[in-house]
């Protein structure tokens, strides 16, 4: 899914997910599906979400359904299965207890999952119109306008519009990565290479949460496409070392091509 999905679940929904965390504290079952996603690994997301789906006996607590249900999902949707994960999550619009702005920013990952990133960003406008008063949503529109497409001038408006709102926690970092990804766009790898460095600090002070280790990988992938451009190919190659399976799973070309690229023009 690329880090759409882990930035939907770990940053755009902070206050559900460690909901999901207190409620699965006990259950090796939830760690291990959201390990499966950071890697990819969707068969076996798949098998943790039925799992799940049965009260932990221990606590007589449950992961949410619409927890489960967007995680399957997007299992479905990275599988090649798109139409079966909206299906699987569509019972969630309009519910009573799930606000649309949220259910569009959730459902924008099933999208990115499946690398329809045009309509991933297509719904985190919709959602930052119904809810412009939120930073996240704001933060949402510019990882989509410069993660999985390339438009450095909207992820800078949209950023722009987020930091006039209160950011908090995982946001903060958040705002880092960002600037450093739009700077690698714009061909400023000095300049990247501060900003994302910030950013690799602030993940890794937070790495304890299993998805976080996504938000780092990645932090570390762009840092590596950076550190090849300014001619620095130990520490691109170090890098490198570290992230390419989890590229690879990914299906990260991009990123892929720009780090192996740069090693081999500094060879």
């Amino acid at each position: 899914i690329g880090a759409g999905g882990l930035a939907v679940c770990v940053f755009l929904t902070p206050v559900l997910h460690f909901v999901f965390a207190f409620f699965a504290r006990s259950s090796r079952e939830y760690s291990r599906l959201n390990k499966a996603k950071v890697w990819a690994r969707w068969d076996e997301v798949l098998h943790c979400v039925e799992q799940l789906r049965h009260a932990d006996r221990l606590t007589g607590a449950a992961v949410p359904e619409i927890e489960l249900s967007r995680c399957r999902a997007q299992a479905l949707a990275a599988l090649g299965r798109l139409e079966e994960g909206l299906v699987e999550f569509r019972k969630f619009e309009g519910a009573p207890k799930v606000e649309n702005w949220l259910y569009l920013s959730l459902l924008a990952g099933i999208y990115d999952a499946a690398l329809q990133f045009e309509k991933g960003l297509e719904l985190r406008r919709q959602a930052a119109a119904e809810k412009p008063d939120t930073s996240t949503v704001w933060i949402d529109v510019a990882y989509a306008s410069v993660r999985g497409l390339n438009r450095p001038g909207e992820a800078r408006e949209a950023l722009a519009r987020a930091e006039k709102l209160e950011i908090t926690g995982l946001g903060k970092p958040y705002l880092f990565f960002l600037r450093g990804i739009i700077l690698w766009r714009e061909r400023k790898p000095t300049e990247a290479r501060q900003q994302l460095d910030q950013a690799l600090v602030g993940f890794q002070a937070m790495a304890h949460h299993d998805l976080v280790e996504g938000l780092v990988l990645f932090t570390k992938s762009y840092l590596c496409a950076v550190h090849g451009e300014l001619g620095n190919s130990s520490d691109a190659k170090k890098l490198f070392v570290g992230v390419e399976r989890f590229l690879v799973a990914h299906r990260e070309e991009e990123l892929l091509q720009a780090c192996r690229s740069t090693l081999l023009t500094n060879r």
